[in-house]
């Protein structure tokens, strides 16, 4: 069967092109009579016309579609359940505003291939959500005449940036942890970002610290970016901590989930108790900590919350209920620490120290 047009439509009402195409869009703002209004719009109904994205944006510079990208780079990528949930935030406030989610995966050293020049020539994206940047884009999108908005953090100043208060969370995980009495604190990083943060962490957490040395804080720092995959960033980890003399001490990992849970897994596998032999806490929220063998305490940045208010924010500004510089101010204000949400994975620490002498298979 052949598939309706617009000249169809228009025919079928009586009526002019334009005056479809102000239906169509939904602009009832009285440049149509509300009966014509009415008849075009059953007639719309009736024959079941979706318009083509090319043709709406080419009338109203809008194509009523968000990109959602995640980095190639990340582990799994679209079918790592961290992002899993943040794309269905973006996916649910696309539904609620009238948008369509547009999904895919990047590599930034080849992104004029995914938002490719010539998709945003042909308008086929309004504004654009990036996850799982194991790097900093520096200014390598501002080529793209959409707005953009990076969950996490960047030194362009032009892309909106939506994040926790990453110090402050982390300085409560370390609180929380001295409070059951560790010491000793496993720390993997990636990049020099993450290891300046740590260090300020713990810098931070030393400040003024009046009680007797056996309080101090010791952050043992570990580049652990061997891979991209961070399952096997996290079992290399474990090997590391299990044999390398300076890591013995530590009693307890702050890292992210995959990390977390790989790591967890080659310590039940050389026959060590967890938490009674090591505490873990990740930065960040997943099914994987959710439901592992021992349910992992988790700093609660809420996925599925941060990826409805991406989308909320870039359409606000798409709609104009937002300036850009409202926007940033917004984003700003709600840049706060994630809760602690605590589960089972965390407890005082043993006297011993994990070394090669504790059990192994």
């Amino acid at each position: 069967m052949k598939r309706i047009t617009i000249n169809d439509i228009a025919r079928l009402a009586s009526v002019s092109k334009s005056t479809v195409s102000e239906v169509i869009n939904n602009n009832s703002s009285g440049k149509v009579r509300e009966s014509t209004f009415a008849k075009v719009q059953s007639i719309i109904k009736k024959y079941n016309y979706t318009p083509s994205m090319q043709a709406r944006a080419l009338t109203t510079r809008r194509t009523g579609q968000i990109g959602f990208l995640v980095s190639s780079t990340a582990t799994l990528e679209l079918a790592n359940n961290y992002f899993d949930m943040i794309l269905s935030g973006v996916e649910h406030q696309c539904s609620e505003q009238g948008y369509r989610c547009m999904v895919s995966r990047y590599d930034l050293s080849i992104l004029d291939h995914f938002v490719l020049s010539q998709k945003v020539q042909e308008r086929s994206i309004d504004g654009l959500i990036i996850a799982g940047l194991k790097n900093d884009p520096g200014h390598i999108l501002d080529h793209l005449d959409i707005p953009i908005l990076m969950i996490g953090s960047s030194s362009n100043s032009h892309i909106f940036q939506l994040h926790s208060d990453l110090f402050q969370t982390v300085v409560n995980a370390v609180e929380y942890l001295r409070n059951l009495g560790h010491r000793h604190f496993l720390l993997p990083y990636t990049f020099p970002q993450e290891l300046e943060l740590l260090v300020e962490v713990f810098n931070h957490c030393n400040h003024g610290n009046t009680c007797s040395s056996s309080s101090y804080l010791t952050g043992h720092y570990y580049s652990n970016c061997q891979t991209f995959n961070e399952f096997i960033n996290g079992h290399q980890l474990a090997e590391t901590a299990l044999n390398r003399a300076d890591l013995t001490s530590c009693t307890a990992l702050i890292a992210n989930d995959q990390v977390c849970s790989a790591f967890m897994q080659k310590l039940h596998e050389c026959g060590y108790v967890l938490p009674k032999d090591y505490s873990i806490l990740a930065t960040n929220d997943s099914t994987l900590m959710k439901w592992g063998m021992v349910p992992v305490t988790v700093c609660d940045n809420n996925a599925f919350a941060m990826g409805q208010h991406a989308s909320e924010s870039i359409i606000s500004l798409l709609k104009k209920k937002l300036s850009e510089s409202e926007l940033r101010e917004k984003l700003a204000t709600q840049n706060t620490a994630s809760p602690l949400l605590h589960r089972s994975s965390c407890t005082a620490p043993r006297s011993h120290k994990l070394n090669q002498s504790s059990p192994k298979k």
